[in-house]
């Protein structure tokens, strides 16, 4: 009788371990997006916090300081193109504002100094409006709408912008009769700020 033997049983292969779970990254696809949502809210607010501009000290963002003579100037009024200079307005006190038809604060602004001019242009206020590069014929429409009476003048090159230091809307100046620049508001005028600017000219006491 033959001896049948057993084969030996094949040793078994080990088990490969379970595949690890792919990384997640920390933030996800939410977190990302809110992360970005934060950062371009950031952006909106600085740009708006310039925007509206609390007024300032004269010299904070470039603008011309007090006791500096207001640098002259030559342009053409909106309206009818007619010359005008800073120049033949020696012996007066003048306001100068800086705005745009795209300025938000600097609609606010507009019927203030309308009144203002009203009120004042008889005793010698001079108030010039000085737009930051749009065409004069919508400077010249903006002004029919909101009844300004006031000479209204375009700066297509921002020549008139740069010299006064200009990068942001709305900036006031007030030079007095001598062409010294008393007072300079930085930022949208409320009735405090223009009142204190024409005290400093002479306008009122």
């Amino acid at each position: 009788m033959s001896n049948i033997t057993a084969k030996p049983k094949a040793a078994a292969e080990p088990t490969p371990p379970p595949a690890a779970p792919p990384k997640r990254s920390l933030l996800g696809k939410h977190g990302v997006f809110w992360i970005g949502l934060l950062v371009a809210a950031a952006v909106l607010i600085g740009f708006i916090s310039l925007l509206f501009a609390p007024s300032g000290k004269s010299g904070s963002l470039g603008i011309l300081a007090v006791g500096q003579t207001a640098p002259s100037f030559s342009a053409q009024t909106a309206a009818d193109g007619k010359a005008i200079t800073l120049a033949q307005f020696k012996g007066h006190p003048v306001v100068i504002n800086f705005w745009g038809t795209f300025c938000i604060p600097c609609r606010s602004e507009t019927p203030l100094l309308q009144r203002t001019y009203a009120a004042h242009s008889a005793a010698g206020l001079m108030i010039l409006g000085i737009d930051q590069a749009e065409p004069a014929d919508s400077v010249a429409q903006y002004g029919k709408d909101y009844g300004l009476t006031y000479p209204l003048i375009p700066d297509g090159n921002l020549t008139i912008n740069k010299a006064y230091g200009v990068t942001a809307l709305p900036v006031t100046y007030f030079i007095d009769a001598k062409g010294i620049i008393r007072s300079a508001t930085n930022g949208v005028l409320s009735p405090g700020s223009l009142a204190s600017g024409l005290q400093s000219i002479g306008i009122i006491s």
